[in-house]
């Protein structure tokens, strides 16, 4: 009985931890704050205990890869592309099949394409090979079709991109997420938003794309990326 308490007390414990990473999490990604990444995925990468623990940090560093390229800093960016892809590669050696991990791990390869354009055509087919896996084992799962959305919307049509499609799958995403409990409080159902709104303006359609942005204002009103970068280069095009 007694080991059974500490068990649960442990549970407990990585529960109330993991919560507070994802607040920790959106108030980075808000911000944009490349200091609040760093203090929280230092605390996650020593609190890996589960695979749901790997995978919220691949994640959560991947998301953060976002805010080390509008920095202009290299080296975050390299830093949290190694983090996420060691998180990721964990989740994908115990299940290859794992939706949100092969979603995710496509994000991460088209990303590093930007810090190494050479090696484009290996990284570019293996971000699609990923993001079919997504797909194919994550039908109902937001991040794996948030994931296999942006890598449609961003990949050339020459390569195999399909905005059409691209955009299909990421408002189904919105759906799910708004379908679930308190989306306003996830921080990947903003950065699904963000990639719906620019799915939008590269279709052409930019007045959707603006009510998208101003949609994840009004939820966030002090979103950096959103209120800073986003919203302006909409209204300079």
């Amino acid at each position: 009985m007694k080991y059974l308490s500490i068990l649960l007390l442990f549970v407990s414990l990585s529960v109330q931890a993991q919560d507070s990473f994802d607040e920790q999490i959106l108030a980075a990604y808000i911000s944009n704050d490349g200091e609040a990444w760093g203090e929280v995925l230092e605390k996650m990468a020593a609190n890996t205990n589960t695979q749901a623990d790997q995978l919220k940090l691949g994640h959560a560093a991947y998301t953060a890869i976002g805010t080390a390229f509008s920095l202009k800093d290299q080296e975050m960016a390299e830093r949290y592309m190694s983090m996420s892809m060691l998180a990721l590669d964990k989740v994908l050696e115990a299940d290859k099949k794992h939706a949100s991990a092969n979603g995710l791990m496509s994000g991460v390869l088209g990303m590093s394409i930007a810090l190494d354009p050479s090696k484009a055509m290996q990284a570019g087919m293996a971000s699609s090979r990923h993001a079919q896996k997504a797909l194919r084992f994550g039908e109902e799962d937001p991040v794996a079709l948030t994931a296999a959305a942006s890598n449609l919307i961003y990949t050339p049509k020459e390569w195999g991109g399909d905005i059409d499609k691209g955009l299909e799958l990421i408002q189904k995403a919105v759906s799910l997420f708004e379908a679930g409990d308190s989306p306003e409080e996830d921080w990947r159902y903003y950065e699904t938003l963000t990639i719906l709104g620019e799915g939008l303006k590269t279709d052409g359609q930019k007045e959707a794309a603006r009510a998208v942005y101003l949609k994840a204002l009004a939820l966030q009103p002090e979103f950096s990326y959103v209120k800073y970068y986003l919203l302006p280069q909409l209204d300079q095009e």
